[in-house]
């Protein structure tokens, strides 16, 4: 089961490259930056705005307080021209000549509104407005003031002027005045909101920048809490898979990039658990097979060892047989021989005859020990074909072992191949040992058989001298099969020495694969150690 996760420290104890500060830096600390320098362009970008809306709104109240002087201007003449109007209708109500004064006073007054409001208009609309206000009220003036002349003589004809010509100039120049404060009226109330617009836009401004840093400043912290916290789980996986902790397993909380690399990465150590298990059990099983490949190396070496020991027996005991058969061929020589100086001698023919009875039984007892060699031989080459046999069965066996071993056991696969061949070529070889034996044993028996007949004929020499001559005839063909038959045994005497050279090469090509293969089972051993040293590293 995966174990519980243990708490991360993220890059604690990395050795970092030697590059920029920046790169220096941890993950976390990256963050922090990147967010503080976020909220510090943000704060830039707004005290930039804060402080371009405040000269705005400077500016735009320079504007208004122009604008404002401007429509005072014109309000302060228009009161005064109806104050004028009123000083014009007592006047004529009561003849004071205050009012008189008072006029005057007034005119002189709307004269320095006008330049006033002249002064202050900013094109040349409104300039050309107040001047044509104040040509107005020149116009309206001078109808004033011919109304107090004709009011000395004439007051009716006064008052009719006021009412008719004073009041149509009166109007003239009200309609004037009223559009152009109405129009500048307008300005200032524009300009009047829009400094307050601005004012509004400013005080939002600042209300916007501190909530945005306050904001990036949050975002940041929890991003910045969040990207530190996964990281440093994924570095706290990827530490425990290369310590050798297959167990551990990364959180998967969340659906994000994270979670991806988290689930990656515990598939990954999950596969890799599988295969080190896989690898641990094919070990095993690998080192059961090496001991087993150890076991028939061992069997194959003690049968080469034990047909080596047979192989210098039958090699003695055909040396034997060499021996004999050279003997044999000796008394065949001495044989002639004799025949020959009987024929020369008949004097001294019942001593030759007497000799020929005394050689013809050493022959006999010689060819009776050559009839037992030859048994002892064939028992030699069946002992030598049983062992072949089980070296034919032990290869087998090393080749069904070394196919389960799969492509460990290849080359020990090859090397039982050819330990089963030469055990083959082995038997083959005995078959052929076997037969060359069975054919000295049947020309032992003739060679016996034809020792008893010169047995008998020897005898017949000392009891018929009259037949010497027949008798030597018969002895010279006797002897020549003799002769004949004792090739053929010293050429079946070789033919066993042979055999028996290729036998003995045959077992020692047996205990050199068998060799081979103890040196591919120590081989095998030496691996699956370093396997379950690797292994071994791994917790699964």
């Amino acid at each position: 089961m995966p174990r519980e996760n243990p708490p991360v420290v993220i890059l604690r104890g990395v050795s970092m490259p030697r590059t920029g500060l920046y790169s220096r830096l941890s993950l976390r600390w990256k963050i922090l930056v990147a967010t503080l320098t976020g909220a510090l362009m943000a704060v830039l970008v707004g005290v930039t705005g804060y402080v371009a809306t405040g000269t705005l709104q400077a500016t735009r109240d320079d504007e208004v307080g122009h604008e404002a002087a401007y429509v005072a201007a014109l309000q302060h003449a228009a009161v005064t021209a109806k104050a004028v109007a009123n000083d014009e209708r007592g006047f004529l109500i009561t003849g004071d000549t205050e009012y008189v004064d008072q006029i005057v006073d007034r005119f002189r007054t709307i004269d320095a509104d006008l330049e006033t409001a002249a002064s202050l208009a900013e094109d040349d609309e409104r300039r050309a407005a107040v001047a044509e206000i104040a040509s107005g009220i020149a116009a309206w003036r001078a109808v004033v003031e011919q109304e107090q002349a004709l009011y000395a003589t004439d007051p009716a004809a006064a008052t009719a002027m006021a009412l008719e010509e004073s009041r149509s100039a009166r109007k003239s120049y009200e309609e004037l005045l009223d559009a152009a404060s109405e129009e500048a009226m307008a300005d200032l109330q524009n300009g009047t909101a829009f400094a307050g617009q601005v004012s509004q836009a400013r005080t939002a401004l600042l209300v916007l920048l501190v909530g945005a840093v306050a904001l990036a400043l949050l975002v940041g912290w929890r991003l910045n809490r969040r990207v530190t916290r996964a990281v440093a789980e994924q570095v706290a996986g990827l530490r425990a898979v290369a310590s050798g902790d297959l167990t551990y397993r990364v959180p998967v909380t969340s659906g994000d990039e994270f979670a991806v690399m988290a689930t990656a990465l515990n598939e990954t150590s999950a596969g890799l658990a599988t295969a080190i298990s896989t690898v641990a059990a094919s070990s095993d099983r690998l080192s059961t097979a090496s001991q087993e490949l150890a076991v028939v190396a061992d069997g194959l070496a003690d049968g080469s060892a034990r047909s080596s020991s047979q192989v210098g027996v039958v090699a003695s005991a055909a040396q034997e047989v060499s021996r004999n058969v050279e003997a044999v061929a000796a008394g065949a020589e001495q044989m002639g021989q004799s025949i020959q100086e009987i024929a020369r001698s008949t004097a001294e023919a019942a001593e030759v005859a007497r000799q020929a009875g005394e050689f013809t039984q050493s022959t006999d007892e010689r060819m009776a020990r050559l009839g037992e060699a030859s048994q002892q031989i064939g028992t030699v080459v069946k002992a030598i074909t049983a062992i072949a046999e089980q070296t034919n069965l032990l290869a087998l066996n090393a080749t069904i072992e070394a196919a389960r071993a799969g492509e460990a056991g290849k080359g020990f696969a090859v090397v039982a191949g050819e330990v089963k061949e030469l055990a083959q070529e082995t038997a083959r070889a005995t078959e052929e040992v076997s037969r060359q034996v069975e054919a000295i044993q049947g020309q032992t028996a003739t060679a016996v058989a034809a020792i008893g007949r010169i047995s008998a004929v020897i005898a017949q020499i000392g009891d018929h001298q009259s037949t010497i001559a027949a008798a030597i005839e018969q002895q010279s063909a006797t002897t020549a099969e003799m002769t004949r038959g004792v090739a053929e045994a010293a050429g079946g005497s070789g033919q066993i020495a042979a055999s028996i050279t290729g036998v003995s090469d045959t077992a020692e090509g047996v205990t050199r694969a068998a060799d081979e293969a103890r040196r591919h089972a120590a081989a095998m051993g030496d691996l699956v150690g370093e396997l379950r040293g690797v292994v071994a590293r791994f917790s699964v």
